[in-house]
């Protein structure tokens, strides 16, 4: 009798000896990833180098000659970078190749990534952390931004989209205002960059490049397209009024109650040229003349606002 108590305990111990202890990893924020990964003693990790590289949407780690596994960690940046949410998506991802794809996430994001390895059994320490965006390529816009202007540089292609950050180095995250809508990059951001700079504006839809061009103009002008079309909604107008000031715009009846002038943007209400066109229906354009003045220049020009097709 003794001697089959002394075998089952021994049966016992050697089959609590071959449980391998698992903890399953789930993504947060309603994703629906998840990986089985093995557990380790974080007091006393395997130290290995490993290092993240990116070739098009491929993230792959160093390889380690005796992992039976990588694991990735991955975050989605974007909410924490532009505040957008409290939410921050996370992905536990395990592999035996060693890399991920992008392309298999969101589009639209950036993404926050450390990697780790699986080396007899145990998971070794996490790799730098690295930022890699992944976002739809929207394309460019080239701007002309004069260093005499006294104003933030306000990018009008940019009033459709949700701007999460400027730039691609995440300390620039907090480079951008946006006031009632409107998004501008503030003048003293723009100090020292020389004659030019490129930048990267990552929005909820894509990224755009623009590229700024720096000129030492001390005229007031008009920036913006001085001929439009009229499709039924206020119509904006911006100046560089170079330390000087809008003086006047006249023509067809346009009184001071039917726009307004902010930071060198002309405003006009929708109502004034609708109502226009419907007094005089065979009427195309509408010409309205502006007068600028600095110090130096005394500058007069005009606005041309044409009907649409279908208005």
């Amino acid at each position: 009798m003794l001697k089959k108590i002394i075998v089952f305990a021994l049966f016992l111990f050697l089959v609590a000896c071959d449980q391998t202890t698992q903890t399953t990893v789930t993504t947060e924020a309603n994703t629906s990833q998840s990986t089985n990964i093995l557990s380790t003693d974080t007091a006393s990790l395997p130290t290995f180098n490993l290092e993240l590289t990116r070739v098009g949407n491929i993230i792959s780690s160093s390889t380690v000659a005796n992992a039976s596994a990588y694991v990735f960690y991955i975050e989605d940046y974007k909410y924490t970078l532009g505040n957008l949410t409290s939410d921050v998506i996370r992905y536990v991802v395990e592999t035996e190749s060693g890399s991920i794809d992008l392309s298999d996430y969101p589009i639209n994001n950036t993404y926050k990534i450390q990697a780790a390895c699986v080396v007899d059994s145990v998971e070794t320490n996490r790799s730098q952390v690295k930022y890699y965006e992944y976002y739809t390529n929207l394309g460019t816009i080239a701007i002309d931004y004069n260093i005499n202007n006294l104003n933030d540089l306000y990018i009008e292609e940019l009033n459709t989209y949700q701007v999460v950050y400027y730039d691609s180095e995440i300390t620039t995250t907090r480079s951008y205002e946006t006031r009632e809508g409107m998004t501008y990059l503030p003048k003293g951001f723009l100090v020292g960059y020389g004659t030019e700079v490129e930048l990267k504006a990552y929005t909820l839809s894509g990224v755009y490049t623009i590229n700024i061009t720096f000129k030492d103009i001390t005229k007031p002008y008009i920036i913006s397209a001085n001929e439009v079309t009229f499709a039924g909604e206020d119509l904006s107008f911006i100046f560089d009024l170079c330390a000087g000031e809008f003086v006047d715009i006249n023509g067809s009846l346009l009184s001071s109650d039917d726009y307004t002038l902010v930071n060198g943007i002309l405003t006009i209400e929708s109502e004034f040229f609708q109502a226009l066109f419907d007094d005089e229906p065979e009427r195309d354009t509408v010409i309205l003349g502006y007068q600028l003045r600095n110090d130096t220049d005394i500058v007069i020009g005009y606005l041309f606002i044409r009907r649409s097709d279908t208005n």
